[in-house]
């Protein structure tokens, strides 16, 4: 029987599976990049469906995809929870999948309208993912943790008071930047947000800094023409 996929298409994707070193630094690529390396995901599950940690991999992406607010892309976020619980299932003590689990959970119950249903579900969402940052802390992925958390704490609702959290999440991104080279692919997105947070709390000065900070990053590695740049200097 033929292969539903070609031998390099399959170690194109396999190459890619590998999520920590790889899948985030594809969060930043423009949404038709991310949607070819899902179709490439795609064709190599069929190949191999048992394969979880591709469906990690795909399920992240595809959480990606989801974060801009639109019924087009609400399905994305359903996609993601699915493959990403899956591999949760077989690994349950996995940190990163466990955060990638809880921004997903968290864009399936923004898209489903109901402010009252979403704030009531939030509390068991916050609490794993700060079980998730507990469980990496020291290991070489607790700044991708911490990057998953605070891109999600950073957004919600003041009521439930998690700004501050995602403000020493970001920091402690910044000030490991120079150990962790694979962190300057994030840096336009902690350096925007830190200069937001610094901003609502009246230091004008650093948050200026930051702000510019952000802008140049994003220039340097040409994230300023993408779809998600300008999404996020509009927030």
């Amino acid at each position: 029987m033929t292969s539903p996929v070609s031998s390099q298409a399959a170690l194109q994707a396999y190459q890619y599976a590998d999520y920590q070193k790889n899948v985030y630094s594809l969060w930043w690529d423009s949404k038709e990049v991310r949607l070819r390396q899902v179709q490439e995901y795609r064709l190599a599950m069929a190949h191999d469906p048992r394969n979880r940690t591709l469906g990690l991999a795909m399920g992240v992406l595809l959480t990606s995809l989801a974060v801009p607010e639109s019924e087009k892309r609400a399905p994305y976020a359903i996609q993601a929870l699915a493959l990403i619980q899956e591999y949760l299932d077989q690994h349950p003590r996995n940190p990163l999948a466990l955060a990638y689990f809880c921004t997903a959970k968290s864009l399936v119950l923004r898209n489903s309208g109901n402010l009252f249903d979403m704030m009531f579900q939030m509390g068991p969402i916050l609490e794993a993912m700060d079980r998730a940052v507990h469980e990496s802390r020291g290991s070489d992925e607790e700044w991708l943790v911490r990057l998953v958390r605070a891109n999600l704490f950073v957004k919600l609702p003041d009521l439930l008071n998690k700004k501050g959290v995602a403000y020493q999440d970001f920091q402690f991104i910044a000030h490991s930047r120079e150990s962790r080279p694979q962190i300057e692919v994030a840096l336009p997105t902690v350096y925007y947000y830190l200069g937001k947070i610094e901003r609502s709390r009246g230091r004008f000065q650093q948050a200026k800094d930051d702000l510019t900070l952000s802008r140049q990053k994003a220039e340097e590695l040409g994230q300023t023409t993408t779809e998600e740049y300008r999404d996020l200097v509009r927030e």
